[in-house]
Parts: C-alpha cells; sequence; structure tokens
C-alpha cells in the first residue's frame, strides 16, 4: 500500500510528544513468519489465548501482529520494554495502559482493516483513531439508515451516486473514530450525533439521549491515506496537531 507522501513521514530516532499534539502511525499486518513470531513473544498470556480463539490464521495473525507493534510503539515512548507494558480495560473494552505510581499517562488508540492498522497516541487525553478499508458490497441506504444522522443521511443521498460509497466510509470513520474515543462503544445513539462539518465545526448532538453521555467538544479529522481506505482520528478540543508516521519495514524495535 503506498501512502499518499507528504504528509506521512518515517518516525525520528527518537520518540516525543508534546502537549497538542497527537502521533499516527499507520502499519502494515502482513509480515513473514520470523516477524510473526517476534511479535508474539512480547505478548501476554491473555492475549496469547485471545489470539488462539480466532477461527481463521489471517484473522489471528493480524491481532498478533497488531498487538505486538502496539507494545513496541508504546516502548520506545515510555522507555519499557513491550513485554513489561500491561493493559486494564474499561466495562467497554477500550484499552488503557496500567501505570505505575507517579508516571504521566499516555493515552492511545488503534484500529485495522483489510491488512493495515492505524494507532493514535497522545498526552493529551482520550483518543479514538479508525481506519476501513472501502468495500463496495455495503447497503448505503439501509446501513446508513441504522447509523447515521438525518443531516448525515441527507448529505449522502445529495452527492452523485459513484461518490457516495466513499462518503460512507468517510462519516462511518469518522463516527467510529469518535466513539471509539469516547470508549463507551456501540451504546451510543449513532443517530444522535453528527460528524459531517468536522474538523471545522466539533461534532453535533441530535436527541436527549446523548446528554447521559457528556461528550463535549470533540473534534474530529480525517487522516489521508489512499482511494482504497478512509480514516479518521478523533479527540476533545481543537488545538492538536497532528503527526502521520509509517513504519519503515526495519525498523529497530
Amino acid at each position: 500500500m503506498m501512502l499518499t507522501d507528504p504528509p506521512w513521514t518515517f518516525p525520528p530516532d527518537e520518540l516525543m510528544l508534546n502537549t497538542s499534539s497527537v502521533h499516527v502511525w499507520f502499519a502494515p499486518l502482513d509480515v513473514e513468519d520470523t516477524r510473526l513470531q517476534f511479535y508474539r513473544a512480547t505478548l501476554s498470556q491473555d492475549e496469547r489465548r485471545r489470539a488462539e480463539k480466532f477461527s481463521f490464521d489471517l484473522h489471528r495473525t493480524h491481532f498478533i501482529v497488531g498487538r505486538g507493534i502496539l507494545r513496541h510503539i508504546l516502548g520506545r515512548y515510555l522507555f519499557v520494554a513491550p513485554d513489561s507494558i500491561r493493559f486494564e480495560y474499561n466495562a467497554f473494552g477500550k484499552p488503557s495502559l496500567e501505570l505505575s505510581p507517579g508516571r504521566a499517562p499516555l493515552y492511545f488508540n488503534m484500529a485495522h482493516s483489510n491488512d493495515c492498522a492505524l494507532f493514535a497516541f497522545t498526552l493529551d487525553g482520550a483518543v479514538g483513531v479508525d481506519i476501513e478499508y472501502i468495500r463496495d458490497d455495503i447497503q448505503i441506504e439501509q446501513t446508513g439508515a441504522l447509523v447515521f444522522s438525518t443531516g448525515e443521511l441527507a448529505a449522502l443521498g445529495s452527492i452523485p451516486p459513484e461518490r457516495q460509497h466513499h462518503t460512507f466510509f468517510k462519516f462511518w470513520t469518522r463516527k467510529e473514530a469518535y466513539i471509539k474515543g469516547v470508549g463507551q462503544g456501540l451504546t451510543m445513539p449513532l443517530r444522535q450525533f453528527d460528524v459531517r462539518h468536522t474538523p471545522e465545526q466539533p461534532v453535533r448532538y441530535e436527541g436527549e439521549a446523548m446528554r447521559s453521555f457528556q461528550p463535549n467538544d470533540w473534534f474530529v479529522r480525517d487522516i489521508d491515506l489512499t482511494e482504497a481506505y478512509c480514516a479518521a482520528v478523533a479527540m476533545q478540543g481543537r488545538a492538536w496537531e497532528v503527526s502521520m508516521f509509517r513504519l519503515p519495514d526495519v525498523y529497530p524495535f
């Protein structure tokens, strides 16, 4: 997969997160067997058990590689061994770091689709990221009616048919990044918030059901990949900058 260049660059030798910044990483999930075993060696027993539950080898491989890359990148930011990292999960399954006392929190999120993964890291609070391979087998009207707001559906229906699949996935990755950032999963009423106008405007809320989530002042930004994918990253506030790194084929983990 050839990424748009710029803004994608190789990461610097020393990883440094500043306040009001988000680092987004792209990585392929198809690797040779020696690399797969390298990543698998860093996983926890729980992660290995989760990997073994996948019915298909491809899905198992992508889980192992994704978690392994996540651990190694976190290890570079935190200056710790990847296999020493411990995760904890909220009631909806969103992972976070189990930090030792005195260490400042590092927030992260990851997503994958097809054979690609995105990772987001920041010091400034909860973050969500999503990537989706643009499929042409989606029933736009039927699926859209379940997940999009009235305004999003109207916007989708107003564009030429040949652009609707791309716009469908652009809206969906924005919504999914926001959902993952808030961390309450698909319990959120999908049709009661609107992401059409980001990043110029925050996520808009429609309906009383959104009040219980208190998701104030969230902004979503599109991530430029290729024509085959849509992606987005979400955080609270608008004063944050995004740096985009692509994982080199040979990286000194």
